[in-house]
């Protein structure tokens, strides 16, 4: 097996090489924070003999599947450490995924670590999942679906350079120089354009899965400065 990135791998499979997709979870892109450290981790876990289970095939054409070495499950190994994310979608494993998330958010692991990015980030802020999945049509509501940044601070939160993401790997939204949000402030950012108020992220498609997805924001090195998981 030979790591792609931090959730890919390589595969001979009896002389015919297949492009493996870790399931259930996702690591930072190869221009993000942690990225490096993910495809390490991944290395050092298939360094040994391993063992594919496969469950599906993506989009790509990939093959999705759960990766052991001996007794271990690779794809939980990563988010344990901090190095990938749980997605709601893991299938028979989701709840074990999410499970391990929790633990290595709890105790600073990986990408969850304030100082993951260089210099240590802490911010006062929050997310909440105020309408994910409105009522109609989810491509017709666009502007009614909305995720909120709370500012719990007592000072200005300057979201210069902050982005917003999904789980997955193509959402990311980048703030405007002075986008600020005061002391006990709220900003709702829409899927949609022009909110009545907030920020419009303009996509085309919904951003938040129906069947429950994470909002997690990104100091401008990348440290993750807040994270919230939406199940319906």
């Amino acid at each position: 097996m030979a790591v792609v990135d931090g959730d890919s791998l390589r595969v001979d499979l009896a002389g015919s090489v297949i492009d493996v997709r870790l399931a259930g979870i996702n690591a930072p892109e190869s221009d993000e924070c942690h990225a490096d450290v993910a495809s390490r981790s991944l290395d050092t876990l298939v360094a040994d003999e391993a063992i594919l289970e496969v469950v599906d095939t993506d989009q790509y054409g990939r093959t999705v599947g759960y990766v052991w070495s001996g007794a271990q499950l690779v794809n939980a190994a990563l988010v344990e450490r901090g190095d990938a994310i749980a997605m709601s979608n893991g299938k028979e494993l989701a709840t074990a995924l999410i499970d391990a998330e929790g633990s290595a958010r709890l105790h600073r692991l990986g990408m969850w670590d304030p100082a993951a990015c260089g210099e240590s980030v802490v911010a006062d802020v929050e997310l909440e999942m105020t309408r994910p999945d409105p009522p109609r049509p989810d491509n017709e509501v666009l502007h009614d679906e909305i995720v909120t940044i709370v500012n719990r601070g007592v000072s200005d939160l300057d979201l210069t350079d902050f982005v917003l993401r999904d789980e997955s790997s193509v959402n990311r939204l980048r703030f405007r120089p002075g986008t600020v949000i005061g002391p006990g402030g709220r900003l709702a950012i829409t899927s949609g354009c022009d909110p009545q108020e907030g920020v419009g992220w303009c996509s085309t498609t919904p951003i938040w899965n129906n069947g429950g997805d994470s909002a997690l924001l990104l100091a401008p090195g990348g440290t993750v400065v807040a994270h919230v998981r939406y199940a319906p």
